[in-house]
């Protein structure tokens, strides 16, 4: 692998296109009237998750002598954690024209995850073994459906499935890839930061008011890699070229920390710092208004 410094500036990268995307987010959220009442609360929450990720790569590319290709499969252990907050939709916008809004929960947050590593082998000379590790940052927007409505229409009331929710949503980031590739001929290593997204769905259920576990599925798109194959170092042999994508199973436990007014989210009311031009930029204005 390569040394620390460039993943310090990559991991970086990443995390600013992560808050960066947060923020937008927050912000679009906000100015289509999410704070509209001051009863109306969010909710900022950890999270910490474990899952079982099973990735598939395909190769291309070639060697000076014979082409590079098929695909392979691995599985692995990963883990993260994030940190956000969610709203009641119905707290917050009672109604959209003349329906009553459903009692939905959005959830926007900045998530972590490391621990994948793969072993893939593929086609060569007779074939080439690629270790691939990977951790990704991304901004999720998740949607809460709570079931206890729909549960009392056909079963009547159970207590014990009122805190059952599903969940759905995306989420966009960064990616980044260290390769390891040898074909036992050539071998060469490589890293990359790229754009990635994922998507996925699962079954939660709420103990309290402040902690949850959800169980569920997501399916991510990891990046593309270019490995540069040598021969000897300093002799290009080929270039292999890896996509991978991943299916992961996952539980997370989530624990709610703060609660807080939801038109304190709204940027038009927050004190911002007032800033008065010197003297001399105001001379100088005035003077070239003058001419």
């Amino acid at each position: 692998m390569q040394n620390a410094s460039p993943l310090i500036s990559l991991s970086c990268r990443a995390c600013g296109v992560a808050s960066g995307v947060a923020l937008v987010a927050v912000l679009v959220v906000l100015l289509t009237g999410v704070a509209a009442r001051p009863a109306a609360a969010a909710e900022f929450y950890v999270s910490g998750n474990l899952a079982i990720s099973s990735a598939d790569a395909t190769a291309s590319g070639s060697t000076l002598f014979f082409p590079l290709g098929g695909k392979s499969s691995d599985t692995s252990p990963a883990g993260g954690g994030a940190i956000g907050f969610g709203f009641g939709l119905d707290e917050a916008v009672p109604r959209i024209g003349s329906i009553a809004t459903p009692p939905l929960v959005f959830r926007v947050e900045v998530e972590g995850v490391t621990g994948r590593n793969y072993d893939f082998i593929t086609q060569g000379a007779p074939f080439s073994l690629s270790q691939v590790e990977q951790w990704s940052v991304m901004t999720n927007l998740w949607l809460d459906i709570p079931l206890y409505d729909p549960i009392s229409r056909f079963a009547g009331r159970v207590p014990a499935l009122e805190p059952l929710f599903l969940y759905g949503g995306a989420g966009a980031g960064g990616s980044h890839l260290e390769a390891d590739s040898t074909d036992g001929f050539s071998k060469g290593s490589a890293e990359k930061t790229r754009f990635a997204w994922q998507a996925g769905a699962g079954v939660g259920y709420s103990f309290n008011d402040w902690a949850s576990v959800l169980v569920g599925y997501r399916y991510q798109d990891l990046g593309k890699i270019d490995v540069p194959l040598a021969f000897q170092p300093g002799v290009p042999f080929g270039t292999q070229t890896l996509e991978i994508e991943a299916n992961e199973f996952s539980a997370t436990l989530k624990l709610d920390f703060y609660t807080t007014p939801l038109e304190s989210l709204d940027p038009t009311r927050w004190n911002w710092p007032s800033w008065e031009s010197p003297d001399w930029l105001s001379k100088s204005t005035r003077w070239l208004g003058s001419r």
